[in-house]
């Protein structure tokens, strides 16, 4: 039923919100489910399907790469701080990641800038072997799809669309 019902993306926009509301809200609500009871019935389901989806939807964060990537390599922060990433939707810790300072841009920039200087690796790629390049990494990413969709939600809160996808249409607006 609801998947034939067109709504706006504000609207949907908006039932993601109150879903999110619901599932912080129904922590601490006394019977479960009662938050529920008082919303129209066509909402419903749409409702339950975000809430179960942020529920539900997790990665093990355990093997996540936290380090900073700078001059093809995963480092850690020159002063070692870290910050913690957090579900706005559950309120819960995703992983702690290094936190960049004005010292790790400039390494970020230096080595960025060197690798277009004359002679450098890149530089001295042909045009075929950077498109080859680029498009490994198109075909990882797209290996990598569905963890990238659901960590992705987790950062944002936000549950994946009742099609299977991230987000809602509101995202490709």
């Amino acid at each position: 039923m609801l998947k034939n019902m067109q709504y706006t993306s504000k609207t949907k926009h908006a039932l993601c919100e109150i879903a999110l509301d619901l599932l912080r809200q129904e922590k601490n609500a006394r019977h479960p489910g009662e938050l529920f009871f008082h919303l129209p019935s066509r909402f419903k389901h749409y409702l339950a399907k975000s809430i179960l989806s942020i529920m539900t939807n997790t990665v093990d964060t355990s093997k996540l790469e936290t380090r900073l990537f700078i001059n093809n390599e995963f480092v850690n922060s020159v002063s070692g701080k870290t910050f913690e990433t957090i579900n706005p939707a559950t309120e819960e810790v995703i992983c702690s990641v290094q936190e960049a300072g004005p010292e790790d841009v400039d390494k970020a920039v230096a080595a960025a800038k060197a690798a277009f200087e004359v002679g450098s690796p890149w530089r001295n790629l042909n045009g075929s072997d950077r498109r080859d390049l680029m498009l490994k990494l198109a075909d990882l990413i797209e290996r990598d799809r569905t963890f990238l969709e659901v960590l992705e939600a987790m950062d944002n809160g936000k549950p994946i669309g009742t099609d299977g996808r991230y987000g809602t249409s509101v995202d490709l607006h």
